[in-house]
């Protein structure tokens, strides 16, 4: 390294030797020029402070997941040039130097993943370039109105979740002069304004993350001011209200609105116009009530991901999913639909992987003939009020993973065909009116973990080749299973429970059972 004198850029991130305090003097000491330097996860607890203190002209600093522990190194208040420190994921400790305040010239600062306790120093407030800063997952507590916060006038990311800032109330008034501002990603311990701001922030959000706990109350009248937002999380902050569509028709450009676990209720509106770039919608666990809007397929044809679980919507499920034909994921569980599966959906959602409309009441066969939902991973049905055998449409899944359909009507043989789906690793079918024997092409799904097919009318014995070495639940209960326990029981390493209650086995309990984990 003594012969690149001229060598302004060193990266030994993720580099698996030792780079100790020797050789860091030898850095320090014959790259005077050097301007980045990065030790991301190269070593650990190395000395810094007598390596760097020399590298005067170093202007971006990487050094997290160093294991860093203690306070920030000294040091680091005499790199004046430096403008970008990237510190995360250490064990710092102790409040934040005030020496930090020095670099003037930095434009990000991340520190976040620490043990750092006490509050931002206020000359912070120095940083005038600060663009970038990130003091997320740390022991911080302090209120944003007497924070350096306000004077960090060309801040663009502003994260601080995961700390104990808060603000009364949230109207982040103390904040509306941070024009340049385009992300707030903050866990607020505050109160929902009591009256109108007449306030206009200065700044446009693209990315917004709020959450904490705020004493019921509406949305932060400040969001009504924003239109660039492409990402809003305001989930677990107990707001109460109806659907903001308004926040969905002033953003033309969101693609993810999460509202999960408030307190919002009443129907569910669609925006005004069709909104094309809205990929991902959560308003689970909400007091949402009524049908589930008919034309939500129109208006929100560009869904990857929906989740409306637990609500009390009612009435049956649209069939303008089938024009949502991105949709990859959807999750209308726990709510009181009623109807069929729609058959347009089967048919036109073939993007779909996860299906959950678990504990519902609807009804009929699970899906028809027209069915081409072929990259399905997850089925979750349970819970409903299903009928008729299970069809072999569903033989076209060959990336199922887990088939839920526990506590339906469902009657007819376990089809032989659900065999040659090998991906499988849970099939939970409990409490049905299943009958006939296990079929032995259950012995080729060798990544089964979980066989739920407990109270049902399963008889005759297990194949003597079923014994998935990955198996870790076995449920067959309350069935006419016939045969002897040593011919069930086969050495399984990693089964946990194992449940063959009333049913017609006989012998002794073989000694496989003494060596079940």
């Amino acid at each position: 390294f003594r012969k690149f004198k001229n060598l302004e850029h060193l990266d030994m991130g993720e580099v698996q030797v030792d780079v100790n305090t020797s050789f860091l003097q030898i850095v320090g000491e014959s790259k005077p020029s050097l301007k980045f330097l990065s030790l991301i996860n190269s070593s650990k607890n190395t000395i810094l402070d007598q390596g760097l203190r020399q590298l005067v002209h170093l202007q971006e600093l990487y050094i997290g997941g160093y294991d860093l522990r203690g306070s920030l190194p000294w040091c680091l208040a005499n790199m004046t040039s430096l403008q970008v420190l990237y510190a995360s994921s250490n064990e710092l400790t102790g409040n934040i130097s005030p020496g930090l305040c020095e670099l003037v010239l930095m434009r990000e600062l991340h520190i976040d993943n620490n043990d750092l306790r006490g509050s931002l120093p206020l000359c912070l407030a120095n940083l005038t370039s600060l663009r970038v800063l990130d003091v997320s997952d740390n022991q911080l507590t302090q209120n944003i109105s007497s924070s350096p916060l306000m004077h960090l006038t060309s801040i663009e990311e502003l994260i601080l979740s995961n700390n104990h800032f808060f603000q009364s109330p949230i109207s982040l008034e103390p904040l509306f002069n941070l024009s340049k501002r385009k992300t707030f990603d903050s866990e607020i311990c505050a109160e929902t304004e009591s009256h109108y701001n007449s306030l206009t922030p200065k700044f446009q959000l693209t990315f917004i993350s709020l959450s904490g706990y705020i004493d019921g109350g509406t949305f932060p009248k400040f969001l009504y001011h924003q239109h660039d937002l492409k990402n809003a999380d305001l989930s677990h902050l107990n707001l109460s209200g109806k659907f903001p569509n308004w926040l969905v028709e002033n953003n033309a450009n969101l693609e993810r609105l999460l509202l999960a676990d408030n307190s919002l209720f009443g129907s569910f509106w669609m925006p005004i116009h069709s909104h094309q770039k809205l990929a991902t919608l959560d308003v689970s666990n909400n007091f949402f009530r009524g049908h589930i809007p008919v034309e939500i397929g129109t208006y929100l044809p560009g869904l990857m991901d929906l989740n409306l679980s637990r609500n009390a919507f009612n009435g049956s499920i649209p069939s303008s999913f089938a024009d949502m034909k991105m949709l990859e994921r959807v999750d209308i569980s726990y709510n009181q639909l009623t109807g069929e599966i729609p058959e347009r959906m089967a048919a036109r959602c073939f993007s779909l992987e996860i299906l959950a409309l678990s504990n519902n009441s609807l009804q009929g066969h699970i899906f028809s003939e027209k069915f081409n939902l072929t990259n399905l991973m997850t089925l979750q049905l349970d819970g409903n009020k299903f009928t008729g055998e299970i069809l072999e449409s569903l033989s076209k899944c060959y990336l199922l993973e887990g088939l839920y359909l526990s506590d339906n009507h469902l009657t007819g043989e376990i089809p032989r065909w659900l065999g040659n789906l090998s991906a499988l690793e849970d099939i939970i079918m409990p409490n049905n009116n299943l009958e006939g024997p296990i079929p032995i092409e259950f012995c080729q799904l060798n990544s089964l973990k979980i066989l739920d097919l407990s109270n049902n009318s399963i008889f005759r014995t297990l194949p003597s080749c079923f014994s998935p070495a990955s198996i870790e639940q076995l449920h067959l209960s309350k069935n006419k299973i016939e045969g002897r326990l040593e011919s069930i029981i086969h050495d399984s390493p990693h089964l946990v429970t194992l449940d063959l209650s009333c049913n017609s086995l006989h012998g002794s309990i073989p000694n496989q059972i003494g060596r079940l984990p």
